[in-house]
């Protein structure tokens, strides 16, 4: 997520970004001169924009896709109308978000569930990668580097390839899958505190712990 139209343009160089939702207004320079630039640099003309805006005009929609919007959503719109919108513009995420899905179903899991689709099972298309780093939650020692060495890329060819997968970054979501590990051990008794699920999940600081729980899940 970014502030305004400059933080969005520094995570679009930090991150893989698969696709750009922004708003119209913002501080600054617009969600159209935004897209303006991505759309005029080589290295970013790819990535679909979405863009949104109170305005109904034909005008000012013209004026995004003349920028090179992939749309123009016109405020208010459905939670359904945009995930479509995001579908078309992103055929990959159909499949993304059914797979990320299943990660929060099994957080704990050394080994995804084998569900069949089409002749293939879901870890297969998930790939090895996250199935890897899946079995290894446990330890509170592993991380991006021996992440990286495991599955013989180098660190930025895996953050390339976890983003591409799961839209964050490997520290990320190695952050987000041990804190669904803590509430499934938490929510199923098989621990009674956070630190005892901390220490199994691979979180073994019980103060950031805590903070990062009470952050992601509330007071749940």
């Amino acid at each position: 997520m970014a502030a305004n139209a400059e933080h969005a343009w520094q995570q679009l160089h930090q991150n893989m970004i698969a696709i750009v939702v922004s708003d119209v207004v913002l501080p600054g320079h617009s969600g159209v001169d935004l897209c303006k630039r991505i759309k005029t640099n080589p290295q970013l003309a790819d990535t679909p924009v979405l863009l949104i805006s109170a305005k109904a005009g034909k005008a000012d929609r013209q004026s995004g896709l003349d920028a090179g919007a992939f749309d123009w959503l016109t405020k208010p719109f459905s939670l359904d109308t945009l995930l479509s919108c995001v579908q078309r513009a992103w055929p990959e995420f159909a499949s993304l978000a059914r797979a990320i899905d299943v990660v929060e179903l099994n957080p704990i899991a050394p080994e995804l569930a084998p569900i069949e689709e089409n002749g293939q099972t879901l870890t297969q298309r998930l790939d090895r990668i996250l199935d890897i780093a899946l079995s290894q939650l446990s330890h509170s020692t592993f991380g991006v580097p021996e992440w990286a060495a495991r599955v013989h890329l180098s660190e930025r060819q895996l953050r390339r390839r976890v983003t591409e997968l799961t839209g964050m970054a490997p520290v990320a979501w190695l952050r987000e899958q041990r804190l669904l590990s803590v509430r499934a051990l938490i929510t199923s008794a098989a621990c009674s505190t956070l630190a005892e699920a901390g220490a199994r999940a691979g979180i073994e600081n019980a103060g950031y712990l805590y903070r990062l729980y009470r952050a992601r899940f509330g007071s749940e």
